[in-house]
This record gives C-alpha cells, structure tokens and sequence, in this order.
C-alpha cells in the first residue's frame, strides 16, 4: 500500500507551507495550529581522505524549525503593529475574494461567521501577542503576496506556527 500525504500549498501563491507530518489542529476555528520543533541542520563530516581521524570538511550547523526547513520558508523579518495590519489588509482582501467562492462548509460557516472568526483571532489573539510572533513566508514568494506565517515559542518550549485555513489548499502526494 502506498502512503497518501498531504501537502498545504497557498492558495495564493501555489507555495508549499505545510504538510500533514506535522500535528496539525484547528484554532479559533479559522486558522490551523500546527506544531513544529528545532531541529539541528548541517554539521556533516565530509571525509575526503577516507581516514578514520575525520579530517574532512564539516559544514556549518544551525538550529532551524522543521517546517520551515522542510518548507523552504524565509525569516520575513520584523513587523510594526501598523506594517503587518497593513500588509494583512492587502492579503485578506484577496484571500477573501477566494473564499466568497466556497461553500459554506468548505468555508466553516457563512461569510459572515468567517470573516467575524478572522477578526477575532487577529485581534484576540495575534495583536494581543503580536510581540511574540515571527514571521514566515515561502521563498518562492518573491512578491511577497501569499501568507504570512506566525511563529510562537510557547512558555513551556512548545513552538506554534499560524496559517489560515481558508489560505490553503491541501494536495494528495
């Protein structure tokens, strides 16, 4: 038997932001929560000579998220309050345009509830930590015109990232 995974691409953009290897839960019902963790890249020891002394070239070693290794997502930098509602405003004026075409189940609910849903998860929860966050995109995304994912380091050493549901579409591979 072969094994499905799923692969979420931005509905914007087309970019792979996730995949279904990482626990992936369903928060303030339209934004899914999705566990990631450190994990340590580089550092092989390339031994040219064959020696058993490991004289061979190592490579640099960094402590990046899985997902955003696996993903090949890009640092997007730091955020005033006022720059990322700015940059949000633009993205969620396209990503609805997207979501007016679903159905209501596809959606979660009505247009109504949606749109309610994505203002209170910005203003609950994203303005009310907006220090805490980092943020992601794909480094495929050379305009800068797909989803924006949040990153939070929790207290207990757990590490959250942040998509929106509706912004991404899920492919069997």
């Amino acid at each position: 038997t072969r094994t499905v995974m799923i692969i979420y691409k931005d509905i914007i953009t087309g970019c792979e932001l996730a995949s279904d290897a990482y626990p992936v839960e369903v928060f303030q019902k339209v934004v899914y929560k999705i566990k990631v963790e450190l994990t340590t890249i580089g550092g092989e020891d390339y031994n040219m000579a064959g020696d058993e002394a490991g004289g061979g070239m190592a490579t640099d070693v960094e402590q990046k998220l899985n997902l955003v290794a696996a993903c090949n997502l890009d640092d997007a930098g730091d955020f005033t309050k006022k720059q990322y509602l700015a940059y949000l405003k633009g993205y969620l004026k396209t990503l609805t345009k997207k979501v007016e075409k679903l159905s209501d189940e596809e959606r979660g609910g009505s247009m109504k509830e949606w749109q309610s849903s994505i203002q209170k998860f910005i203003k609950t929860f994203v303005l009310k930590n907006f220090t805490e966050f980092q943020f992601f995109t794909s480094s495929e995304d050379m305009d800068k015109t797909g989803m924006m994912m949040l990153c939070k380091y929790e207290d207990d050493g757990s590490v959250y990232m942040y998509a929106f549901k509706a912004g991404l579409v899920s492919e069997k591979v």
